[in-house]
């Protein structure tokens, strides 16, 4: 896997980036030009419904990548630590490598 693959905050972008068209492309489906003025409010009901799905997709996938960047802080002071320990025991070894956050 190539490092975009991997890339929590690539993938928050993407499901962005999927919520606008989602919201984008039923709102022009839509804006057809219905007069039917009951019709337009069935489907302007339906479109609220769909753009709220998409922002509570998009709110809960926020919090859990801010729950992932946390986890990964920790994890990385964790490896710093344990590298500075092994090193005053007199074990050389690489750094840990960067997480990216």
């Amino acid at each position: 896997m190539n490092i975009i693959q991997q890339s929590p905050i690539f993938a928050a972008l993407v499901l962005i980036a999927s919520s606008s068209v989602l919201s984008a492309a039923v709102t022009a489906w839509f804006k057809r030009g219905d007069v039917d003025a009951t019709m337009t409010k069935t489907k302007a009901d339906a479109a609220k419904v769909l753009s709220d799905l998409a922002i509570s997709q998009t709110q809960q996938m926020s919090e859990q990548m801010g729950e992932f960047r946390m986890a990964l802080r920790v994890h990385r002071e964790w490896d710093r630590k344990m590298v500075s320990r092994a090193r005053q025991a007199g074990i050389e070894f690489d750094d840990p490598p960067e997480l990216f956050l």
